[in-house]
């Protein structure tokens, strides 16, 4: 166990990630949250997550993902990691930042004292949040995208723009309405 990067049952989702993306940082990973946790985390608790989904860039070499997720107390079940004492999951779906046809380079970066949180920005988690709402009628990723607009700073044009290009000016008009209705 790594003493500051321990892992325990109290432990919120944005806890958890700051304690993930810190230790793969330490082993030269840059790993960026995203899905419902980034949703958590922007939203500031008002929408909840039960997993975290972190796209790792690929520095060089090969990844080895099972030494830190070890030593921070996981187990690796299939796709999932799940850990012994807290009930949030981690995934690593994707070695690439993509939000529909776009490919994302940016994001930010946090810091809550030693700890490091590298996560989608407040616009990009409400176009990924959207793509569940778009694609899979997800509801609960259309009030995630809601949420987090509601609560932070948010480019409402380029999402239109991008919706509009992703073929999905309804939907985001629905988005739109969700989004008044909630402010």
């Amino acid at each position: 166990m790594i003493p500051d990067l321990v892992i325990g049952a109290r432990d919120t989702l944005t806890d958890v990630a700051f304690k993930v993306c810190t230790a793969l940082s330490r082993g030269h990973l840059t790993a960026v949250l995203s899905g419902g946790g980034a949703a958590t985390v922007w939203s500031e608790g008002a929408y909840q997550s039960g997993d975290l989904d972190f796209i790792v860039e690929f520095m060089a070499g090969t990844v080895d993902l099972e030494q830190p997720m070890t030593q921070l107390g996981y187990d690796r079940q299939g796709r999932h990691y799940v850990h012994r004492r807290n009930q949030f999951i981690v995934e690593f779906p994707d070695d690439q930042i993509l939000i529909g046809s776009e490919s994302v380079t940016e994001y930010d970066s946090l810091t809550k004292g030693v700890l490091k949180l590298h996560i989608l920005t407040p616009t990009d988690c409400v176009r990924d949040r959207l793509c569940s709402f778009f694609w899979y009628t997800d509801i609960s990723a259309l009030q995630a995208a809601v949420l987090v607009a509601s609560k932070q700073v948010v480019d409402i044009r380029l999402v239109e723009d991008w919706a509009a290009l992703e073929g999905e000016s309804a939907k985001f008009a629905e988005f739109m309405r969700a989004f008044t209705r909630n402010a």
